[in-house]
């Protein structure tokens, strides 16, 4: 458990410059759509070059975003156990970045499949995770199918 959010730290510190540069503060778009990321994909890029023809010298606020440490945290959390702010920092963390949604879903089956002892399911999860293209989820399932038989033996006996 430690290991898999060691992974989504990991990531999270490499995707840091991405993410940063694409949280200034501008409202989300109202129903996510293929054409309004694109066109508020722009529009953050371009935004402050519109404000500074127009002579605006406001500088429009960042959105801060949680530490890697904490963000891996809330990754791994239900929906359900997030306050409302966190959902909100979840849920633009996914959509910032999609190889960070995708970690967040291989994260969450692979604690599902401890917690649920399901040692059946995880042949299934280290092939997606190996598929993923997530470099740190890749070396995470490298290093889980090294030590194959012991991960399977904790999951299938007390």
């Amino acid at each position: 458990m430690k290991n898999v959010r060691e992974a989504l730290e990991k990531l999270l510190v490499r995707q840091n410059r991405l993410l940063r540069a694409r949280t200034l503060a501008a409202p989300p778009p109202t129903r996510p759509t293929v054409a309004n990321e694109s066109y508020e994909g722009c529009r953050l890029r371009l935004l402050p070059h519109l404000e500074r023809s127009k002579g605006a010298r406001q500088r429009r606020a960042r959105l801060r975003l949680p530490s890697a440490s904490q963000a891996s945290w809330l990754l791994l959390r239900e929906a359900e156990q997030l306050k409302d702010e966190d959902k909100k920092i979840v849920e633009l963390l996914g959509r910032l970045s999609p190889e960070i949604a995708r970690a967040r879903e291989l994260a969450r089956d692979f604690v599902g499949i401890i917690k649920g002892r399901r040692a059946d399911a995880l042949r299934a999860w280290l092939i997606g995770a190996l598929r993923s293209e997530v470099v740190e989820f890749i070396s995470f399932a490298n290093g889980v199918s090294s030590d194959l038989q012991a991960v399977k033996a904790a999951l299938e006996y007390e």
